[in-house]
């Protein structure tokens, strides 16, 4: 028969708390009362007594420039707890929370793991029922929060994408139809400029090295 870990306690947790204090510069808030809060860097974290001390819920207080994207176990907090501030719930142990210390006092994260990250959850949401999905929807807010992240872009030589566009005539070159539709700005046919060899994996930004592609193959070439 599996064993299962007892609940922690209280106590457990103001003793860890007290022992990481200084490591992760933790700020008490309020210890007299049954769900404890504190500080760490921007973030405040409150222990939920409610859930047997097994999970906390956070929420930023600090700049929101400065404001660290959201970890992938992270769960938005359901419109109840949305109405006292508190943005999301995590589930850990006192003897996690260094863990949960670390995610907090994290750097920011890209468009790519966020981009990452969402897909995960669709392809989750999507295993589960149309109900589930209804019955979570009720419980969530309208408004989605709002995270920084960090973007590293290259400086593209904009001869080469006139080039390559040039080199085209408004014909994709990947399915050999015309654009779909003319930009609206100069009526010039709208096409995409593709590295094949991609500009992050060391490829180089020329004619040679590129193609224009309709927004519909453009998108296959990179999740096909």
């Amino acid at each position: 028969m599996k064993e299962t870990m007892p609940h922690p306690t209280l106590e457990d947790w103001l003793s860890t708390l007290k022992r990481l204090r200084s490591e992760f510069a933790i700020e008490p808030d309020n210890y007299e009362t049954k769900s404890p809060t504190f500080k760490c860097g921007g973030w405040r974290v409150g222990i939920e007594h409610q859930r047997k001390f097994e999970s906390v819920v956070i929420r930023w207080m600090g700049d929101f420039e400065k404001r660290p994207a959201p970890q992938r176990r992270w769960i938005p907090c359901p419109s109840s707890d949305r109405e006292k501030k508190w943005e999301y719930r995590v589930y850990t142990r006192p003897e996690q929370l260094p863990t949960l210390l670390n995610e907090l006092l994290s750097d920011l994260q890209t468009i790519e793991d966020i981009n990452h990250e969402l897909a995960e959850r669709v392809a989750k949401a999507m295993s589960d029922t149309s109900h589930a999905r209804q019955a979570r929807l009720l419980d969530r807010s309208r408004r989605p929060l709002k995270i920084m992240v960090t973007a590293t872009v290259f400086d593209r030589n904009p001869d080469v994408v006139a080039e390559v566009l040039y080199r085209s005539q408004g014909i994709c070159e990947h399915c050999y139809q015309p654009a779909p539709f003319n930009r609206r700005s100069n009526g010039s046919p709208y096409l995409e400029v593709h590295h094949i060899v991609r500009l992050a994996d060391g490829g180089d930004d020329t004619v040679e090295n590129a193609v224009a592609l309709c927004p519909n193959c453009h998108r296959k070439v990179h999740y096909a």
